[in-house]
C-alpha cells in the first residue's frame, strides 16, 4: 500500500515539475519576444524556483520510500545540478543579466530540457504507479 501512495504521489509531483518547467519556457518566450520586462519575468520565475527544488526533493524522497531506484538514478543529476545552484547562490535570476543572450539563451535550453525530461518521465511515472496499484491488488487477493 505504501509502495502505491508514493507512486501516485510521485507522479503528481513529476507532473508538477513538468508544468513549473513549462511556465518556465513560456515566461522566457515572453520576455524574448518583448512582452515582458526582465524585472517582471525574473520575479516571476524567482518565485518558482525554490518550489521546484522542494518538490524535487520530495519527488526524490518519495523514489526512496516507494524504492523505485530508476526514478532515482535518472533525477539524481538534476538534484546534484539544483544543489550545486543553491550551494554558489546562483538559482535566482537577475534581472540585469537575464537579457544577455547566452543567460537567456541557456535558462530557454535548461527549460526545455528539463521540460523534455520530466515529459518523458510522466510516461515513466504512470508505469510505476499502474504497475504499483496492479501489485497492491494481487498481493490483496493472494492473503
Amino acid at each position: 500500500m505504501f509502495e502505491v501512495v508514493s507512486a501516485v504521489l510521485a507522479f503528481f509531483m513529476i507532473l508538477g515539475l513538468t508544468f513549473i518547467n513549462g511556465f518556465w519556457l513560456v515566461t522566457l518566450d515572453e520576455l524574448e519576444l518583448d512582452h515582458l520586462n526582465p524585472a517582471d519575468v525574473c520575479k516571476r520565475l524567482n518565485k518558482v524556483v525554490v518550489p521546484e527544488m522542494a518538490v524535487h526533493g520530495l519527488l526524490l524522497f518519495a523514489c526512496i520510500l516507494g524504492w523505485s531506484p530508476w526514478v532515482l538514478l535518472l533525477n539524481l543529476p538534476i538534484a546534484v545540478y539544483h544543489g550545486k545552484k543553491f550551494s554558489t547562490n546562483q538559482h535566482y535570476l537577475d534581472p540585469t543579466e537575464i537579457l544577455r543572450f547566452k543567460n537567456l539563451k541557456a535558462s530557454r535550453n535548461e527549460a526545455i530540457a528539463k521540460t523534455i525530461f520530466f515529459g518523458l518521465q510522466i510516461i515513466y511515472g504512470m508505469y510505476w504507479m499502474v504497475s504499483a496499484i496492479i501489485t497492491s491488488s494481487v498481493r490483496k487477493t493472494i492473503t
